[in-house]
């Protein structure tokens, strides 16, 4: 991709509440929506949707966000570390396993196990909405393929990987929380899990009520908040046979992670600027937070040079890796090129050198 890309030819893709919004980073780190758009009404138009390709000709579609339920993830035991041999493998599985996704295979990425487990395993997670394929389709015949595709949960994984130490040993579980709803993502040993989007009690009043008419609302939000992350600390715990290491709390107040504590009977750590600075990374982004997840992630995230996993098209990402070696090759082709070109002017010249009669003084 590019690199701080807060460059006018590049852009963000983002499906959130089925919307399609088009944005992109300006030099001081703010996303500007270009276009924002039903996805419905995207997916459903013609070849020319409207205003849209007016507002990004010419741009390049650096990165797609899909909600992260439209992703899927399994694992499988598997002794080898090539990676040839581990896409031949998940393609024939995903191929068996998922006879409804067709296309599943062309929108995967894994990675493997940690090199001390018993029983090595391929985790794999892929594209599981029909939603996806189609909306790759139109932004291809718009000629904005994504170079990458991933969900907000991936990138907290790579984030939080670098924000919080031992976060590939244990269970961590980070809980976004909005005015109106609430993200819970769920990792362990380095990798993501599962997520869940809960939506609380507006906590937004009309100017006539009072004071108790929040209090109460409040108490309802915690309450559901607490209860959904119970019961998801148990779904957690029943599938990694252990118990959560670590719960996070990401809030606009940091009082919310006192009163979560009291209610879970667990420790619940405030998530904010102070951890993100302590190990050198970006907290904010100037993203409208109509975006939801996608809010709280800065410039650096959505811009990175490479994700650790790509969904994209396997077609796409086989052209994007070997662009780097197509460049490497001309340029030392160039340079050989202009070796050579040296080489013969001076061999054609060394001879006229020496056929040179000196020139006697009279």
């Amino acid at each position: 991709m590019f690199k701080t890309r807060s460059s006018k030819n590049t852009v963000v893709t983002v499906v959130v509440d089925n919307d399609l919004a088009f944005f992109q980073f300006e030099k001081n780190g703010k996303g500007r929506v270009l276009n924002k758009v039903p996805l419905e009404q995207f997916l459903d138009a013609g070849p020319e949707p409207g205003s849209i390709l007016f507002e990004l000709r010419d741009k390049t579609n650096s990165l797609l966000i899909l909600p992260d339920y439209w992703l899927g993830n399994t694992s499988y035991e598997f002794q080898s570390k090539k990676s040839v041999l581990a896409k031949a493998f998940i393609e024939r599985k995903l191929s068996t396993e998922y006879p409804d996704l067709p296309d599943a295979k062309n929108f995967y990425d894994f990675t493997f196990s940690q090199n001390n487990l018993k029983n090595p395993k391929l985790y794999v997670y892929f594209l599981q909405d029909n939603r996806a394929y189609e909306l790759y389709q139109k932004l291809s015949e718009l000629h904005l393929s994504p170079t990458q595709i991933t969900t907000p949960a991936l990138i907290w994984e790579q984030k939080l990987s670098k924000a919080i130490q031992g976060f590939d040993t244990v269970g961590t579980c980070l809980i976004h929380l909005l005015s109106s709803s609430c993200f819970l993502y769920f990792f362990f040993q380095d990798r993501f899990l599962f997520s869940r989007n809960i939506n609380l009690p507006d906590l937004q009043l009309e100017p006539d009520d009072d004071t108790t008419s929040l209090s109460v609302e409040s108490s309802n939000s915690i309450n559901v908040l607490t209860y959904e992350t119970n019961q998801s600390l148990y779904l957690f715990s029943q599938n990694t046979k252990t118990d959560m290491g670590k719960i996070y709390l990401l809030s606009s107040d940091k009082e919310d992670a006192h009163v979560l504590s009291d209610n879970l009977g667990k420790e619940v750590i405030p998530f904010g600027a102070d951890i993100m600075d302590q190990k050198g990374l970006k907290a904010s982004s100037g993203i409208s937070a109509d975006f939801g997840p996608v809010e709280p992630f800065h410039s650096t995230d959505l811009t990175s040079t490479k994700l650790n996993l790509n969904l994209t098209h396997l077609s796409l990402k086989k052209i994007l890796e070997w662009k780097p070696v197509q460049r490497t090759g001309i340029a030392v082709g160039l340079i050989l090129l202009f070796l050579l070109v040296t080489e013969s002017l001076f061999l054609w010249q060394w001879p006229q050198i020496f056929q040179k009669k000196p020139v006697i003084a009279s």
